[in-house]
C-alpha cells in the first residue's frame, strides 16, 4: 500500500509539474509575441518617444481613442507596394470589435465591387478608391485614406474609427493578428528594417497593444469572417441590422439620449444617412428632417456635454462645434425642444455622403 501511494503521489506531482510547465511555456510565448510585435512597430516608430502618440504618416480627426470604446471599427487594407504609382489595394476589410460580447466580425470587401464614391467622383471599383484620392497629392496618402474612409463608412453606415494600411509583404503577420488573435513572425530582419516605409496607420502604439491583448484573449470561434455581398448595398437595412446586433448594448445605447438629425446643407438624403449613422451606433433617433435654413457650419447641440454619445457623434460626423442649448439661442430649430441632442449637418460636411 505505501508503495502504491508513493507511485500515485509521484504521478500526481508529475501531472502538476507538466501543467505548470505548459502554463510557463504559454506565458513565455505570449511575452515573446508581444516583444516581437512591439519590435515590429517600434521599428516604424523610430523611438519610444512616440509610444503614446500616433505613429502614422496621416492624422486622425481629433483625439479619439478606441481603448475607450466598447464597439469600434478598424479599416484594414493591404496594398501591393507602397512605393508604386498608383498604390493599389490587394485586400480591403472592415473589422468590428465588440468588447461587450467578446468577438471580432471581419467583412471582406470584393476589390471589384463598384461603389458610389463620396464627393464628385461618381462610381468606381473600390480597389481604385485609395489611388483615386491620391491623384492630386502624391507626397503622402492622406487624401486617399480620407476618400477610402468615407467610402467604407457609407457602405456600413458606421464610421471608420481607425485604419491600418500595410504593404503586402507583411500581410501574413497582420492577418494572423486580426483574424486569429495570434502572431506569426515570418518577416526577415531585413524586412523589419524597411517596416517604417510599409505601414500607415492612425493607431497609437498603446491602441495597437490593446487590440493585440483583446484578440489574443478570444477563442477561435469568436473571430467571424464574412463577405460584403452586393445585397448589402442593394438593401442597406441588411448590413445595418448586423451592425446594430453589435451596438444594441453599447454605451451610447445605455445612455438612452433622444437624438434628432437635421439636413442643414440641402443635400438630398443627407439627414437619412445621418439617421443611419446614429442608429448604427446604438443611438435613439426621435426626429429626422430638413433644417429651417441652410447652415455653413455643422453643430451638435446638447443638454450636457459630458456624454459618450456626444463624443461618438462628433467623431462620426466630423463635427467640432458642440454647443449647450442655453448658448444656441440663434438656432431656431424646433427639435431643440424635443430631443436631448440635435445634430445639424451643414455645408461643411455635405460630402460625407
Amino acid at each position: 500500500m505505501p508503495a502504491r501511494t508513493a507511485r500515485k503521489s509521484r504521478r500526481t506531482s508529475k501531472r502538476k509539474k507538466t501543467s505548470s510547465n505548459r502554463k510557463k511555456v504559454k506565458k513565455i510565448l505570449a511575452v515573446s509575441s508581444l516583444f516581437l510585435i512591439s519590435a515590429l512597430f517600434l521599428s516604424g516608430l523610430g523611438f519610444y518617444k512616440n509610444l503614446t502618440k500616433n505613429f502614422a504618416a496621416a492624422t486622425s480627426e481629433g483625439d479619439y481613442f478606441i481603448s475607450e470604446q466598447d464597439v469600434f471599427s478598424l479599416l484594414y487594407v493591404t496594398v501591393d507596394d507602397m512605393n508604386m504609382e498608383p498604390v493599389l489595394a490587394t485586400s480591403i476589410r472592415m473589422k468590428l470589435f465588440d468588447r461587450n460580447n467578446g468577438k471580432v466580425v471581419s467583412y471582406s470587401i470584393p476589390l471589384d465591387m463598384v461603389v458610389d464614391v463620396p464627393g464628385k467622383f461618381g462610381e468606381e471599383e473600390i480597389s481604385k478608391v485609395f489611388a483615386l484620392g491620391n491623384l492630386n497629392n502624391k507626397e503622402d496618402f492622406r487624401n486617399g485614406i480620407s476618400l477610402l474612409d468615407k467610402t467604407v463608412t457609407s457602405l456600413f453606415g458606421f464610421k471608420v474609427n481607425k485604419y491600418i494600411i500595410v504593404d503586402s509583404k507583411f500581410q501574413t503577420e497582420f492577418d494572423s493578428l486580426f483574424e486569429t488573435g495570434s502572431l506569426n513572425m515570418t518577416a526577415s530582419l531585413n524586412d523589419l528594417s524597411k517596416f517604417k516605409n510599409s505601414l500607415i496607420t492612425d493607431l497609437t502604439f498603446n491602441e495597437f497593444i490593446n487590440i493585440y491583448t483583446f484578440t489574443r484573449s478570444l477563442p477561435q470561434d469568436r473571430f467571424i469572417k464574412k463577405d460584403f455581398i452586393p445585397q448589402y448595398t442593394a438593401n442597406t437595412s441588411l448590413i445595418d441590422e448586423e451592425v446594430r446586433d453589435l451596438t444594441f448594448d453599447s454605451s451610447i445605447a445605455l445612455e438612452k439620449k433622444s437624438i434628432a438629425v437635421l439636413n442643414g446643407a440641402g443635400t438630398p438624403g443627407l439627414a437619412q444617412f445621418g439617421n443611419r449613422i446614429v442608429q448604427n451606433l446604438g443611438g435613439r433617433v426621435v426626429g429626422v428632417g430638413n433644417a429651417l435654413q441652410v447652415y455653413s457650419d455643422s453643430y451638435i447641440i446638447v443638454d450636457e456635454t459630458d456624454l459618450i454619445t456626444t463624443t461618438s457623434l462628433a467623431f462620426s460626423f466630423g463635427i467640432g462645434n458642440i454647443m449647450l442649448k442655453r448658448y444656441a439661442a440663434f438656432i431656431r430649430e424646433n427639435e431643440l425642444d424635443r430631443a436631448d441632442i440635435v445634430v445639424i449637418m451643414g455645408l461643411d460636411i455635405k460630402d460625407i455622403l
